[in-house]
């Protein structure tokens, strides 16, 4: 039978870190189905991604690094012996729900059907150090409050333990290529929100010297204010330059002296 390791709490201010480590933990005995929940933070913690850096920069990891960097390890080791690792993540936007998987994963019929499982029409290719470059048979979610599929994850887990691999939905498909400090969004006039999905300006991102066309990826300036990011950005996934490569966390963008005076006109959803 196919053996399932589940991530939960990689990111340490994501919303569904306590039901999901309720639902691994009821299902603790099930010889097929391993669940991996980091430790939770103490009391008056402040909002961030992780204790001492991102974990998803910190893949493979190491057993002799800093928090992020053993357990980025200690997943890498447990993974050798999955057929599958889904790794669920949670978002503040009511209206953004998507799988993301590395570029290796695109080929297996196993990751593809869990992702589908989400019923969305875009998926997010992301390549190492994420996880999902790194491990060949990760497929992660993120998931918008109160999704349904946290209740349905116990007998989905057991269904995909068996064998079942759910029906493959067409999905469009696209490489997260930087995400955007407030600074340079707000020097190129980018707005503190978009939908999931929505083509940003040419002009404006053309000033940060990434490629067109470009959407915007969980953007939204208050709920990631904390991060000092306003959101990211994602191409389509038949784009890849070598020229721009894929960096979740990507801090320094060229500050070009472009002016931005055209750049305000709006912008249509992907």
């Amino acid at each position: 039978m196919p053996k399932i390791l589940v991530l939960n709490r990689m990111h340490l201010d994501e919303w569904p870190s306590d039901q999901v480590a309720k639902v691994l933990k009821s299902l603790a005995g099930h010889p097929d189905i391993v669940g991996f929940t980091r430790e939770a933070p103490g009391p008056g913690w402040k909002p961030r991604r992780g204790y001492n850096a991102n974990i998803t920069d910190c893949f493979p990891g190491s057993p002799g690094g800093n928090r992020e960097q053993r357990d980025a390890w200690q997943v890498t080791v447990l993974a050798r012996k999955a057929d599958l690792v889904l790794d669920i993540h949670g978002t503040q936007n009511p209206a953004e729900n998507f799988p993301f998987y590395g570029p290796a994963a695109r080929n297996s019929r196993l990751v593809k059907g869990t992702a589908s499982l989400l019923g969305c029409e875009h998926a997010v290719i992301i390549e190492a150090p994420h996880p999902a470059g790194v491990l060949h048979n990760y497929v992660g979610w993120d998931l918008s409050p109160g999704h349904p599929l946290i209740k349905a994850l116990p007998g989905l887990l057991a269904a995909l333990a068996t064998g079942w691999i759910p029906p493959i939905r067409p999905m469009a498909e696209y490489r997260v290529v930087a995400g955007i400090p407030e600074t340079d969004a707000l020097r190129v006039r980018l707005q503190p929100e978009y939908p999931p999905f929505t083509r940003l300006p040419d002009c404006a991102i053309r000033a940060l010297g990434l490629p067109v066309p470009a959407y915007a990826f969980s953007w939204d300036a208050d709920r990631y204010a904390h991060t000092g990011y306003r959101g990211e950005v994602a191409v389509p996934y038949r784009d890849h330059s070598e020229d721009c490569q894929p960096n979740r966390e990507r801090a320094k963008i060229a500050h070009l002296s472009v002016s931005t005076a055209s750049c305000t006109r709006p912008v249509t959803s992907a």
